[in-house]
Formats: C-alpha cells, sequence, structure tokens
C-alpha cells in the first residue's frame, strides 16, 4: 500500500507537467484519473486488503459496496457454489446464484448535504421514516458507496466513513441504490433453497481517493495501478503510442501484485496421485519387477 500523495507527484514528473500538485485544477485531473483506474483495478481480483465476510438471511440482499464474491456458505458451513443458470439443472448439491438486483432504491431525493471530510448528511426530510442503520448511499457524482452508521430522523444522517470528497449541497442521492445484488439459492435440480443464513465473502469496493494520505489498498507499491493510470492520461493528452507502449509494464505490473497476495500453501493430494492396487506390495519388495 502507498499514500495518494506519492503517485500523484509521479505522474506529475513523468509527464514532466511544470504544474506541481499543489495546483488545484491539475490535482483533480490526476486524481479523477487515478480513481477511476484504482476502482478498474480492485475489481480485477479477490484484493485480500477489500475482502470482507458478511452474515446475510433472506431475502439475501449484498451490501451495495460488492465488487465480487469468493465463497458462499451456510450457517452449518456446507458450500454454495455458483451456477451462472438458475433454470438448468447443475452438478452442484447446492449453488447460489444472482436474482433481480434492487430495482427501486429504498430512499431518493435531491436535497442532500455533506461537506468535505464529514460524516453529517442532511436532507429536506428525504430520509427514510424508520432507521436506515446499515445501509448503503450513493451521494450526487461522488463514486464512493457510503455505508450509513446512524440515523436521527428524515433529515440527518451519519456516515461510517467521512465522505471523500468537496462538499456538497442539494445533490442527488440514494439510499440502497438501484442495482444492489440480491443471492438466490437452489439445489441441483434448480429448485429454490431458502437458508436460514448465509455467510459471504466479497470484495468490496474501495472509497475513492482524495487526500493525499489516503492509502491505495492493494499490495506492493501499487505498480499496476501507477502504470494504467500515467497510461490513461497520455491518451488523454493525445500520445496514443505512448500509451499503447505501457500495454507490457501493465500486464507485467499486475502479475507482480497478484504474486504478492497472500496464498494458503498446503496442497490437498488428489485421486490422480492416489494408489488404487488392491494388493500393494510391501515397501522394498521389487520382486515383481526382476525377469523369470
Amino acid at each position: 500500500m502507498v499514500p495518494v500523495g506519492l503517485i500523484l507527484d509521479f505522474l506529475g514528473k513523468q509527464l514532466n507537467d511544470p504544474r506541481p500538485t499543489s495546483d488545484p485544477e491539475w490535482r483533480q485531473i490526476l486524481l479523477t484519473m487515478l480513481n477511476i483506474v484504482y476502482q478498474d483495478i480492485c475489481s480485477m481480483n479477490d484484493w485480500q486488503t477489500l475482502r470482507r465476510i458478511v452474515s446475510i438471511a433472506s431475502p439475501y440482499r449484498m451490501p451495495s459496496d460488492m465488487l465480487r464474491i469468493s465463497f458462499v456458505r451456510d450457517a452449518d458451513d456446507n458450500v454454495f457454489n455458483y451456477n451462472a443458470n438458475k433454470e438448468t439443472k447443475s452438478m452442484w448439491l447446492r449453488s447460489w446464484f444472482f436474482d433481480t438486483p434492487v430495482i427501486s432504491a429504498l430512499a431518493t431525493g435531491t436535497t442532500v448535504t455533506v461537506q468535505e471530510l464529514a460524516t453529517a448528511v442532511t436532507s429536506d426530510a428525504e430520509f427514510p421514516s424508520t432507521t436506515c442503520v446499515g445501509e448503503y448511499i450513493v451521494i450526487g457524482a461522488n463514486p464512493g458507496i457510503y455505508e450509513i452508521a446512524s440515523w436521527t430522523s428524515t433529515s440527518a444522517i451519519t456516515l461510517t466513513d467521512r465522505f471523500r470528497g468537496n462538499s456538497l449541497g442539494g445533490v442527488a442521492f440514494e439510499i440502497r441504490p438501484v442495482s444492489t445484488q440480491i443471492l438466490g439459492f437452489c439445489n441441483q435440480n434448480g429448485t429454490a433453497l431458502t437458508p436460514d443464513s448465509v455467510n459471504v465473502s466479497y470484495t468490496k469496493k474501495p472509497l475513492p481517493l482524495h487526500l493525499d494520505t489516503d492509502q491505495i489498498l492493494l499490495p506492493g507499491d501499487c505498480s499496476a495501478v501507477r502504470t494504467k493510470t500515467l497510461q490513461m492520461l497520455l491518451a488523454m493528452l493525445a500520445k496514443p503510442r505512448a500509451a499503447e507502449r505501457l500495454d507490457g509494464q501493465f500486464k507485467s505490473d499486475l502479475a507482480k501484485m497478484k504474486m504478492l497476495e497472500q496464498r494458503d500453501a498446503r496442497i490437498a493430494p488428489t485421486s490422480i496421485f492416489v494408489s488404487r492396487q488392491l494388493n500393494p506390495r510391501p515397501v522394498g519388495d521389487y520382486s515383481w519387477a526382476r525377469p523369470d
């Protein structure tokens, strides 16, 4: 993990641009590109720094900040395997699939106000009339999906994390935003299952980078983020050849970051290496190999 400020300084120097990162307009351009790339690379792998485990029950609605799912188990530790088509038979005894996602947000409005790096969010009485703690909210054009820590009234809520963006006033919002994923479960014949609860390991969408001290939550020196952002900036500056030359470097950097992910060193034997002899010969007895 590395701080944002280090990456921004690197990008400015590589582009040979005389503007320092203290220039607010130039810094915002660099930061916008960096956030786009950061979010994209976070979706490319099950990064351990972004992995979370949540327990959900019917209607099996996932947190809105979910990017991808690693595993699903029920309370008895039975594994559910992914089945892309719930209407077909499967080789798995238990399967999970993406059901119809949320098509109508819990609450929407256009009067939200929030200050930079604040947790307090207000509206003109547009929030739900009952508690919405644990739900997620998107605010204006800010790319973050923020968890709601407390509900005071239809006009006031508090975020779990500070708002990473410039102050906003009178902007649109969604609580439990549209497209929040809902899981479904079935057996090998496609018959619906309704487990009491399931534990899901998933990769979360990170909050946007905003301050120079914000950490990029990826392994190592985050070289793939750095290279891909530089590539996008070169393309934006109408330098396509220079941008194309970074394709190989980006693939190499991404592979290096994936190699830095911790792996379980234990290897379970498979049936291909198991002896099937009905009458195994004693160790050291090679008489069967001698010619008659």
